[in-house]
C-alpha cells in the first residue's frame, strides 16, 4: 500500500522532482526527460530551431538569397522569408522576373528554347537522318506539327509508282507512303519541267483529312487521304507564275481554303505579284501589288481575316541587277490587292530568309500574332565571312504593333578554313535552327505547345526539323 501512495504522490508531483526511473532527483542521463532539452548557445533566431546544438533555418525561412532555392525568389531581411522578386516593368509572356547579380531581370522562361527532333530514314534503298525536301526550298503539310509529308516523288525504276516521303516526329521514323488512286502524269511540271517547286500542305474539311500536293505550273492539284493514301486530282488553270521562277514564298490559308504565292526568283528580277490557288475550284489568280520587287521574304496568313504578313526578304528596284535586304513588312488584303507598310524594329533590322507563322493558341493575345525566326544578310554568295547569319526568335502582335524577342541571338555556328580562293564556307550547330542563308519554314505545333520550324542546316547536316513549345501549362499536361 505504501508503494502505491508513492507512486501517486510522484505523479502528482512536478516532473523536475520526479523521473522516470522512480527516483526523486533529476537523473541528466535519462533521454527522455524533459529537464535535458539541448539549448543552442546563443539561442536560435525566431526563424531558427536548434538541432543538435547548432541552429539551423525553419523550413521556408532564410537568411540570404540562395537559402530560396530560385533566382525568381529573394530573401526579405524583415520577415526572413522567401518572396517573389519584382520587376519594374512587367515581364512579357515568355519571361520571369529573377535576380540577376542582385538586380530584379526579366529572364526568358527555361522551356522556350528551340529542340532538335531527330529522324530516321526506314527505307531498303534510302537511309540517312536528314528530311527528304524538294529541290527548291522548304516546303511540308503538318498535321499538329508532329505527322508530315516532306515531299512527293517517283519511283526511278518504276515512274507509274508514286509516294509521299512521311515522318512522324514522335518516333521519328521517315518512310515512304504509296499512293494509289489517280495520279499525275510521271513527267508532271511541277516548274521548269521538273518537280522541284513543291507546295505541299494539309487540310480538314467536312470530316476529311487529306495532305496536298501542287505547283506552280502543275495542271492539277492532288489530295492524298491520310489514313489510306488514295488520291484524287482537282485540275488547275487560270493565271499562274511563270515557268521559268524558283524559291517561291507560299503559304496555305486552311480556313480560307487558299494557297498564296507572294515572292520568288525570275529570270527579269523578283516578285511584286500576289498568286492565289483556289482550292476548292482548282483556279489560280494574279494580284499586282504596289510593293517593291521581293524575293526571299517570309510569308504568314491571319486565317481570321484571311490577311496576308510579309516579312523582309530582298528587294530589286533595276530587275535584279542591285538588290538589297529589307526591314519592311507588308499586311497584304488578298482580295482588293491593298497594302499596308510597316517597318521591323531596329533590333531586327533588315534580313532575308526570315521564317514566321502565325498563331491564335500560343501568342498570349486574343487577336493573333506571327512568330519570326532567324534569317540573314546575304554580302556574298561565296565568302560567307561577310554575310551576317541570325538564329533570335520574336513575337510581332499586329493589334498594338508591339514586338517582343521571345530568344535572343546566339552564336549560329563556325566558318570552315579560308580556300584558295580566301573564301569561307559557313557550317551551322545542328542543335539549334541554325540555316545560315536558307530560309527555313515555320508553322504552329500544337503537339508540342508551339511551333515546328524545319530548314537546311549547312554544310552537311541538311534538312532538320526543330520545335519549340512556348505555353507552360500546355507542356504540363
Amino acid at each position: 500500500m505504501k508503494k502505491l501512495f508513492a507512486i501517486c504522490v510522484c505523479g502528482w508531483m512536478s516532473f523536475a522532482a520526479c523521473d522516470d526511473d522512480g527516483k526523486k532527483n533529476t537523473n541528466s542521463d535519462n533521454s527522455n526527460n524533459l529537464n535535458n532539452i539541448v539549448q543552442c548557445d546563443p539561442a536560435c533566431e525566431e526563424w531558427q530551431m536548434c538541432i543538435e546544438t547548432t541552429c539551423h533555418l525553419k523550413e521556408g525561412r532564410c537568411e540570404e538569397n540562395a537559402d530560396c532555392g530560385h533566382p525568381s525568389l529573394w530573401c526579405d531581411p524583415a520577415t526572413h522569408g522567401c518572396q517573389q522578386v519584382t520587376c519594374e516593368e512587367e515581364c512579357n509572356l515568355f519571361a520571369g522576373c529573377e535576380d540577376v547579380e542582385g538586380v530584379p531581370t526579366c529572364v526568358t522562361a527555361r522551356f522556350v528554347q528551340w529542340r532538335h527532333q531527330e529522324v530516321d530514314i526506314v527505307d531498303p534503298v534510302v537511309n540517312g537522318t536528314s528530311l527528304n525536301l524538294p529541290v527548291d526550298g522548304v516546303s511540308y503539310g503538318s498535321i499538329s506539327g508532329v505527322e508530315l509529308v516532306t515531299s512527293y516523288g517517283r519511283d526511278l525504276e518504276d515512274p507509274g509508282v508514286a509516294f509521299l516521303w512521311h515522318v512522324n516526329l514522335d518516333t521519328g521514323e521517315h518512310t515512304k507512303k504509296y499512293l494509289t488512286g489517280a495520279l499525275p502524269p510521271a513527267d508532271l511540271n511541277f516548274c521548269g519541267g521538273e518537280d522541284w517547286c513543291q507546295f505541299l500542305g494539309y487540310e480538314f474539311v467536312d470530316g476529311q483529312s487529306h495532305w496536298l500536293v501542287t505547283g506552280p505550273r502543275a495542271d492539277s492539284l492532288l489530295r492524298v487521304a491520310t489514313n489510306t493514301y488514295e488520291t484524287t486530282l482537282l485540275a488547275t488553270s487560270g493565271d499562274r507564275p511563270g515557268d521559268s521562277f524558283i524559291s517561291y514564298t507560299h503559304v496555305f490559308d486552311t480556313v480560307g481554303r487558299k494557297l498564296y504565292v507572294f515572292g520568288h526568283l525570275a529570270p527579269a528580277g523578283f516578285s511584286s505579284t500576289l498568286y492565289t490557288l483556289d482550292l476548292v475550284t482548282g483556279v489560280w489568280t494574279a494580284t499586282a501589288l504596289d510593293v517593291p520587287q521581293t524575293w526571299d521574304n517570309c510569308l504568314a496568313v491571319d486565317t481570321d481575316n484571311g490577311l496576308l504578313y510579309s516579312f523582309g526578304g530582298r528587294i530589286t528596284d533595276d530587275g535584279g541587277e542591285t538588290s538589297a535586304p529589307s526591314d519592311a513588312y507588308y499586311v497584304i488584303d488578298p482580295i482588293d490587292g491593298s497594302v499596308t507598310p510597316g517597318a521591323m524594329p531596329e533590333e531586327i533590322g533588315a534580313r532575308q530568309a526570315l521564317s514566321c507563322a502565325w498563331t491564335k493558341t500560343f501568342g498570349g493575345y486574343p487577336e493573333g500574332g506571327i512568330y519570326l525566326f532567324g534569317g540573314a544578310v546575304v554580302n556574298d554568295h561565296y565568302n560567307e565571312a561577310l554575310n551576317v547569319y541570325y538564329n533570335d526568335t520574336w513575337f510581332f502582335e499586329p493589334a498594338t504593333n508591339q514586338w517582343t524577342r521571345v530568344l535572343a541571338q546566339t552564336d549560329p555556328g563556325d566558318l570552315e578554313p579560308a580556300d584558295e580562293y580566301g573564301d569561307q564556307a559557313f557550317v551551322g550547330d545542328p542543335a539549334k535552327p541554325n540555316f545560315g542563308r536558307n530560309r527555313g519554314r515555320m508553322v504552329e505545333a500544337g503537339a508540342f505547345c508551339g511551333f515546328l520550324i524545319i530548314g537546311e542546316v549547312p554544310i552537311f547536316t541538311h534538312a532538320q526539323a526543330y520545335t519549340m513549345g512556348v505555353d507552360a501549362l500546355c507542356m504540363g499536361k
